[in-house]
């Protein structure tokens, strides 16, 4: 067809979305652009080529396509809806809630681009918002996981944890291994003083992924305050060799080596913990406390 009619750009279009769907994304590019010479005004034309962009990886070129189709129809959703994304992947989350809110404005049914605002609520530390987001959410689709996931970390962070266990109990259910979801249960099983429980949840975590260290530190609480001191120091020592000036996880260490009575190693812990805290404001009143038992350590020595 393109041979006998090379100036029809909807069929370049088609073309392109042929080469688009078997992952030939040079092609694709090639016969939308094509199809945007022939056919400039076209936000659609212009938009499936920021797609493809965005699929590459070539964030700054498909920007600049959805800029340009908006620009020509200001209302195009899917337009808005991408460029929220973009904007968010390059952490301009103000310019993302922008045209998040455009979007949903033209589509209120639209969950996914929901979530994605109050994911970028949560970037700016906007809780409320996030969590009035999130109910709107799940009051029209009630099974959404990571809604509930989500939702229930912002109430952890308030401290409300029975609403949060609610949330994480029914997400749970919906997918036992979702990472967040098991780590949310660990937290809350944690602050709940269940700490055999939280160690379930953190360990099944682990399991899943090894790429957040955060979960050795609160693997290696759960084993201190079971006692299991030898437990709780490996898995210190691997949170720090990643993060290795963690004030607090290193003060635990020092409290595992005060049990096992290693007083030399502690004591090396316990002042590099001084060291490191001065400046935290949530740590500062612990120097006192933690100078008097470098002092109790050195008598033992002698």
């Amino acid at each position: 067809i393109i041979e006998i009619e090379p100036g029809n750009a909807n069929t370049y279009y088609n073309r392109a979305v042929i080469h688009s769907e078997n992952k030939e994304f040079d092609l694709a590019v090639s016969d939308f652009s094509k199809a945007i010479t022939l056919n400039p005004d076209n936000p659609s034309f212009i938009y499936a080529r920021a797609a493809i962009f965005f699929q590459m990886n070539e964030t700054e070129l498909c920007l600049k396509d959805l800029n340009s189709a908006i620009k020509i129809n200001p209302k195009h959703l899917e337009s808005l809806k991408l460029r929220g994304i973009v904007n968010q992947k390059l952490n301009k989350y103000l310019n993302a809630l922008a045209d998040y809110n455009k979007a949903i404005a033209l589509d209120p049914k639209d969950m996914v681009i929901l979530y994605n605002k109050a994911i970028a609520h949560l970037e700016l530390n906007q809780t409320d918002e996030a969590l009035s987001d999130l109910n709107r959410v799940l009051l029209n689709e009630p099974n959404n996981e990571p809604a509930l996931s989500t939702r229930a970390s912002i109430l952890i962070g308030k401290e409300e944890f029975e609403n949060a266990k609610k949330d994480l109990d029914k997400a749970y259910t919906l997918n036992n291994t979702n990472y967040n979801t098991l780590v949310g249960l660990g937290d809350i099983n944690y602050n709940l003083k269940n700490y055999t429980e939280a160690l379930k949840y953190y360990s099944n975590a682990f399991l899943i992924s090894q790429s957040d260290n955060n979960i050795n530190a609160k693997i290696g609480n759960c084993h201190f305050n079971n006692k299991q001191i030898k437990e709780a120091l490996n898995y210190f020592n691997k949170y720090l060799q990643s993060n290795p000036k963690d004030a607090s996880i290193i003060y635990n260490r020092g409290k595992c080596y005060r049990a096992l009575e290693d007083f030399a190693k502690a004591i090396a812990d316990y002042e590099m913990f001084i060291s490191l805290s001065g400046k935290d404001e949530s740590l500062k009143d612990y120097i006192p406390l933690v100078k008097k038992e470098i002092e109790f350590l050195k008598s033992k020595i002698k």
